[in-house]
């Protein structure tokens, strides 16, 4: 795509306009049908995120003062929903839990209980187990992931049409 390469050449990499671009394509991507492009566009998305964290990491001088860090860390999880949507969409019932059940972890350090994501997350992975999707819960790592805010969430499982 001409205009992020053009963006990564005057922005950086870890600018997080940059991820909240292609979040804002992933999903403009899937409400015109092409999933495939969605998934690019949000895994794309995801990995300028990463880095995002990974900066809060090395010019944070407070570990006190994690504020930065934990919007990163939150706009991560909201991505990693959206990517956990179009897996399912895509059929990949056991990919869609496992990045489900990453964004509860990450959530869950931060957002509180009530969280209108949280609780569509939640519904969304007690709907996989529901059909008989094995939860993998205690296969998933402890990691921090690094996010950019203001990501859109796609909806639930039971929303598939």
């Amino acid at each position: 795509c001409p205009a992020r390469s053009m963006y990564l050449k005057t922005m950086g990499f870890g600018h997080p306009h940059l991820a909240q671009i292609m979040n804002t394509i992933g999903i403009l991507r899937y409400e015109q049908g092409d999933v495939s492009a969605s998934i690019r566009a949000l895994e794309i998305g995801y990995e300028y995120q990463r880095k995002i964290v990974e900066d809060c990491v090395d010019i944070c001088d407070h570990p006190k003062d994690d504020s930065h860090r934990q919007v990163a860390e939150i706009a991560m999880a909201y991505t990693l929903s959206n990517i956990a949507f179009m897996y399912y969409q895509n059929d990949d019932q056991i990919g869609s839990l496992r990045l489900f059940e990453e964004a509860k972890s990450i959530l869950s350090r931060h957002a509180p209980r009530d969280d209108r994501v949280m609780l569509l997350i939640q519904e969304n992975i007690e709907s996989l187990v529901g059909k008989g999707i094995p939860s993998i819960a205690s296969a998933c790592d402890d990691r921090f992931l690094c996010v950019q805010a203001q990501c859109g969430m796609l909806g639930s499982v039971d929303d598939r049409s």
